[in-house]
């Protein structure tokens, strides 16, 4: 829903906006990623194997997309490794932390967490493939991301 840049085939000044709210967004988003591993490997094994190659092959490509970015605001190489080392540490504080949690949640709960992670890898698919959704302001966009998520919880109920 928010993006430093409107497209990225326009001209965007990222000296101001590659810092700590990026970084404090892009470690949420390693702890979903850790998140995703630990309910992938929770469904069985083949799951979590296939989320996890899929997974890794996102990192790559995010590094990659992070290292660019950072190099174009002007940080070091230096700087880009922390960055990198910083979201693969979230990554794996996700993944640990979650599979300990995994522990204590009863099977819907269970099927609830691994439906929620794979909704939220397909949201980010889709709100990336379709860049028209960032060029618009959606004010129901919340509203009914919250409706979605009750109707899963009163569907999982029964």
């Amino acid at each position: 829903m928010m993006h430093a840049c409107p497209e990225d085939v326009e001209d965007c000044d990222l000296h101001q906006t590659v810092g700590f709210m990026a970084l404090t967004a892009m470690s949420i988003h390693a702890l979903m990623d850790g998140f995703n591993i630990s309910a992938g490997f929770n469904a069985g094994t083949p799951a979590g194997i296939a989320v996890t190659a899929s997974l890794l092959i996102h990192k790559f490509i995010d590094g990659l997309i992070l290292v660019s970015l950072l190099h174009k605001s002007g940080k070091s190489d230096a700087s880009a490794m922390m960055y990198c080392i910083i979201l693969a540490a979230f990554t794996l504080l996700g993944a640990v932390t979650s599979s300990y949690s995994f522990n204590m949640i009863g099977s819907s709960g269970k099927s609830f967490l691994l439906g929620f992670s794979s909704g939220t890898l397909i949201y980010i698919a889709m709100a990336d493939i379709l860049p028209r959704l960032h060029k618009t302001n959606d004010r129901l966009c919340p509203l009914l991301f919250s409706a979605g998520c009750l109707i899963i919880l009163l569907i999982g109920t029964h």
